[in-house]
């Protein structure tokens, strides 16, 4: 596994964190990106803590204003690029987890994320699965939900849109 490489975006807190703990745990070198670079190198510190394991910090803000849609566009358009063949490069929906982000919604934002929502560890079961598991290893530039490939709109093929996308946010620096 030394030449394996994953890039966890989210990985500050909730399931983010939670895959990078588990991928580090492997032996898999992990790097995790952060908006905040204090908040990404305590957590650097805190999965080295606890885990004993090194992971690299990126600081990179990637605009949480996209939409799944562009998240799958991006994945697709990657995954068929011949610079990144020999890449996994998958997308994934967690389902409604408790984490930090129902926090910042107000009250009954917060209460349907606490009653409803699963723990950060179950919410990254999907996450680990792309990552780890040996039977999707050669699958690349889908989109996961549940540890299952879940079928998608026309609109996420749509290569055209893809590389518009890419150029806009190449543009604004945010990839």
């Amino acid at each position: 596994m030394d030449n394996l490489v994953a890039l966890i975006t989210g990985a500050t807190s909730g399931i983010g964190m939670e895959a990078a703990k588990a991928i580090a745990s492997t032996g898999i070198k992990v790097v995790i990106t952060a908006r905040d670079m204090e908040k990404g190198l305590k957590t650097q510190s805190d999965i080295l803590q606890e885990t004993g394991y090194r992971i690299e910090v990126l600081k990179c803000d990637l605009a949480s204003q996209q939409s799944i849609l562009a998240v799958i566009l991006l994945t697709r358009l990657l995954a068929s690029k011949p610079e990144y063949q020999g890449i996994r490069i998958n997308c994934m929906h967690p389902g409604l987890v408790n984490t930090s982000l129902g926090r910042h919604g107000g009250r009954v934002f917060n209460a349907v994320f606490t009653l409803f929502g699963k723990p950060a560890a179950k919410g990254a079961d999907t996450l680990l699965y792309m990552a780890l598991w040996p039977k999707i290893q050669n699958i690349s530039g889908e989109y996961f939900v549940n540890r299952k490939l879940k079928r998608t709109t026309r609109q996420s093929y749509d290569m055209q849109a893809a590389e518009k996308l890419l150029g806009i946010l190449e543009s604004k620096r945010i990839v």
